[in-house]
């Protein structure tokens, strides 16, 4: 019986629409330049041209080393001016290491967010498909035995062109001393 029932649910998601259509996972925040307004940047692949999503709207999650710690929305406000807002925030800014986003506006074939609709119509099985998506994917609970996969959605990867001075910086100077150390090794 258990296994029919695993059948079902594999065949019911397989079939229904997510409303989710472009999305973010493990983004780490010292990539992104917070004071450079209006800008929160991925990739359609790791070496692809820029995608600006900072307008998208709908959820994230917050992770401190990869246990969730907060959840919100950006549906007035966007995505990207959420977290910006929570990454300069004395009380949650240092509290997180990583965010996930999940936008239901979706892009254009030219690369760019679609405007946003209003009065969307969604039906109860679109809602609650996506609703179980997100949940396993945020949460990756230890019984559900699928990686949840957000169909005819665009996964953006993390774009590194938009890295703070101070990270660039910090980075070229961790850089240096493993470059020294290694010379010393080889040397000894």
């Amino acid at each position: 019986m258990p296994e029919e029932i695993d059948e079902v649910e594999r065949e019911e998601s397989a079939n229904t629409p997510i409303l989710i259509k472009t999305y973010g996972e493990f983004w780490n925040p010292e990539l992104v330049d917070w004071n450079n307004s209006w800008r929160l940047l991925g990739r359609r692949s790791r070496k692809g041209k820029d995608v600006n999503v900072y307008e998208e709207r709908g959820v994230y999650v917050l992770y401190k080393d990869y246990v969730p710690v907060y959840v919100g929305k950006g549906d007035v406000t966007s995505i990207g001016y959420r977290l910006q807002g929570h990454r300069h925030s004395w009380r949650k800014g240092p509290r997180w290491d990583l965010f996930s986003w999940f936008g239901v506006v979706g892009l254009n074939d030219k690369d760019k967010l679609l405007r946003r609709k209003t009065g969307l119509r969604v039906t109860t099985d679109e809602l609650i498909a996506t609703l179980e998506a997100l949940l396993i994917v945020a949460f990756e609970p230890r019984m559900n035995s699928r990686r949840e996969k957000f169909k005819n959605a665009v996964r953006l990867y993390q774009s590194d062109t938009d890295r703070p001075a101070d990270v660039v910086e910090r980075l070229e100077s961790i850089e240096t001393k493993l470059e020294q150390l290694l010379r010393k090794s080889a040397s000894a």
